[in-house]
């Protein structure tokens, strides 16, 4: 999945409908395209070709340092 393929997919779940788009970018930026995902990791949605996009806590927490708002809909 492309960057901008994986902007588009993000910017379609619900709870990031609403938000800004350099914030959308931000999670497409750091969002990982992986077959199983580790249990260390927080999984944003399985896509359709069988593949989970996941973001790890370290993610999580480089997003929300820049972006506090998103706290609540990362976790």
């Amino acid at each position: 999945m492309t960057f901008d393929e994986k902007v588009e997919f993000i910017r379609s779940l619900p709870q990031f409908r609403v938000i800004p788009i350099n914030e959308v970018r931000a999670i497409a930026f750091a969002v990982k395209e992986v077959t199983e995902p580790a249990d260390n990791t927080h999984v944003l949605k399985k896509i359709d070709s069988g593949a989970f996009l996941t973001l790890t806590q370290d993610d999580i927490n480089k997003i929300t340092r820049e972006y506090p708002e998103l706290a609540a809909k990362l976790t």
